[in-house]
């Protein structure tokens, strides 16, 4: 987030947050829905594709990786640091 602070003055934070997200998930749709959506997200919903699982406890929330994640999902997992084995 270097961009922001460096003249990222009079930038919509939006827009500016929207670009950043395309270009880490490659998914515009995605982060507009998220990011400008004035609707309710259900989250367990927006990370199972990427082979998470959230559960609901009391006033918390657990966000763990699925018990069966596809080859796909792994790879991503793998990605973003989750190591299977720990």
């Amino acid at each position: 987030m270097r961009d922001a602070r460096a003249g990222a003055q009079g930038r919509d934070g939006n827009a500016f947050l929207i670009a950043r997200l395309k270009e880490s998930l490659g998914d515009k749709e995605f982060a507009s829905r998220l990011v400008e959506g004035a609707g309710v997200i259900d989250l367990g919903a927006e990370l199972s594709p990427y082979g998470l699982h959230v559960e609901r406890v009391g006033a918390r929330t657990r966000v763990s990786v699925a018990s069966q994640p596809s080859g796909s999902q792994r790879d991503l997992l793998r990605q973003i640091g989750y190591n299977s084995q720990r």
